[in-house]
Order: C-alpha cells, then sequence, then structure tokens
C-alpha cells in the first residue's frame, strides 16, 4: 500500500501486432533472452510500490500464459483482451477488487519505461488523481489537407502521450463504465477521462520509453538494449 491505497498496474498486451508482418504478436517477439511483454513485467515486479499487476491478453495467448508467468509473484489475474484497446483496458479494470486504489494502465510494448517514471505517475496520481507522462515534439508539426500542407502548428502547444497513465480507481472505472455505454473510440486512457471532464497532470516522459509498434522500433530497442547494458556494465 502507498499511503493507504493499492497500486495496481494493468499491463494491455492483446494487441495483433500486424505491423510486424511476423507470425506472431509483437509482444511476443524476443528481445535477447526475454519476450518484450516479459521485459515490460519486470519492470512493474520489481517497483516497491506496485502491489498488483493484472496482465491483459489475446485470449489464445491466455492459456500459454497461465502456465508459464508463475514466477512473476504480483500477478494476481490474466484476463482477456476485447475486440479494441479500449474494451482490453476495462476488461482489466474489471479485475479489480480493491476500490481504494491507484491505477496505472501501461502498454506491454513499453519494455523501456523507468522506475523513476512509475514512481513519479504514481506520486502525482495520488496528488492530481490523474497523470500521465509524456515528451516534448521536436520536428517541425504541420496540419495537412489532400496531400498538401495546410499550415505549420506551434508546436509548444503539443506533446505525445505515453504510459503508464495513471488515475484512481474511482475515475477511471467510472469515465470507462460511461465510454463502453457511449462506444467511445479513442486511442489512449487519457482520452477517456478527458473526454468527461477531468484534467491530467503531465509528468516528464523519456525518449527511450517507445511503444514497439514496427521493425524499425525493434532496431531501436534492441539500441538501447545495448546502451542500458554498456551503462550498467561501467
Amino acid at each position: 500500500m502507498y499511503l493507504n491505497k493499492k497500486v495496481i498496474a494493468i499491463i494491455v498486451a492483446a494487441g495483433k501486432g500486424t505491423r510486424m508482418n511476423l507470425d506472431k504478436p509483437k509482444q511476443y517477439i524476443n528481445l535477447k533472452n526475454k519476450t518484450i511483454l516479459e521485459w515490460t513485467i519486470d519492470v512493474f515486479e520489481v517497483n516497491k510500490f506496485i502491489d498488483e499487476i493484472i496482465l491483459v491478453v489475446d485470449k489464445d495467448m491466455k492459456k500459454i500464459l497461465d502456465n508459464k508467468l508463475d514466477y512473476y509473484n504480483k500477478i494476481v489475474s490474466i484476463t482477456n483482451g476485447g475486440k479494441n484497446r479500449m474494451e482490453s483496458v476495462w476488461n482489466g479494470i474489471s479485475e479489480i477488487k480493491e476500490t481504494n486504489s491507484l491505477v496505472l494502465i501501461h502498454d506491454g510494448v513499453r519494455p523501456f519505461v523507468t522506475q523513476d517514471i512509475i514512481n513519479k505517475c504514481i506520486d502525482y496520481g495520488i496528488k492530481y488523481k490523474c497523470c500521465i507522462p509524456a515528451v516534448e515534439i521536436v520536428d517541425t508539426l504541420k496540419s495537412s489537407e489532400d496531400g498538401f500542407i495546410e499550415k505549420t502548428v506551434d508546436r509548444n502547444s503539443f506533446i505525445l502521450a505515453q504510459t503508464p497513465q495513471t488515475f484512481t480507481y474511482d475515475i477511471i472505472k467510472t469515465c470507462y463504465e460511461k465510454a463502453v455505454k457511449d462506444k467511445l473510440e479513442v486511442t489512449d486512457d487519457a482520452s477517456v477521462v478527458e473526454n468527461y471532464g477531468y484534467k491530467i497532470k503531465i509528468i516528464k516522459g523519456s525518449r527511450n520509453n517507445i511503444k514497439i509498434t514496427n521493425p524499425f522500433d525493434l532496431k531501436i530497442a534492441k539500441a538501447i538494449m545495448d546502451d542500458n547494458k554498456d551503462k550498467s556494465e561501467k
């Protein structure tokens, strides 16, 4: 318990990973000696503030994972994904038993999230009830229409959202209940909460906290792992 709240991580790993053009979802690709998903789980397993982990996976993989993840002490539930990310997250939220909790929702293919980011999400999640990590945009940002540039947009007004996105249980459960009923279409959890009028605190993310979605991302991931190894050996 952290400040009398149970801290629960929902790791969402139910995607098909079609952009990889492989015979298995991207979260089950091996990086060094483990799958991407295992690297991601490891970060939350060793965090001193995380009490429980709920894993959301494709139903076909669930049969395999039920028997393979026994060595993770904090995983309390492995549940099926839905037709889309929102349904998958809702399935994860539905597994939570403790109502007095803080919920961190994380992409299963973001294995390089740091302990510092997780801890800050917990701290600011307790303080502000809703928070997400994000990084600034460094490229020139433009809007387009019909294949032509419409205008250059002030990039200082925009950020790139990352995970874990963190909310008190009462807020995320209430908002997701409404979103499912309203058939809301969103790409992240913050969008669900924003839609129902809540303000979300931003904390500084990391360029290394990438979401591995295509073959080029795999090259970046391997470079990050090599760099992390070099730093640990110094």
